[in-house]
């Protein structure tokens, strides 16, 4: 998360521990997705629904949580 943060660029992963480290710890990132219950092989179908329709969102460095058929977008503080 480190790098990513120091690059500028978005976190994608399926692990759930980024977000707790983000709230919890208050670590800097620069815009998270995650992943965790989405089948492999539509991944990138719904990273393309996401950078198309949430992209202001990841660049304010929010968190983007996908499960199942519901995309949610949070702001950590």
């Amino acid at each position: 998360m480190g790098i990513a943060q120091s690059q500028g660029r978005v976190l994608i992963t399926i692990d759930t521990d980024f977000g707790r480290l983000i709230f919890r710890d208050q670590q800097k990132q620069s815009g998270l997705v995650r992943l965790p219950d989405v089948p492999a092989a539509i991944r990138i179908q719904i990273m393309e629904q996401i950078l198309l329709f949430h992209s202001n969102a990841l660049a304010n460095g929010n968190i983007i949580t996908v499960r199942g058929n519901r995309i949610r977008t949070s702001r950590p503080n």
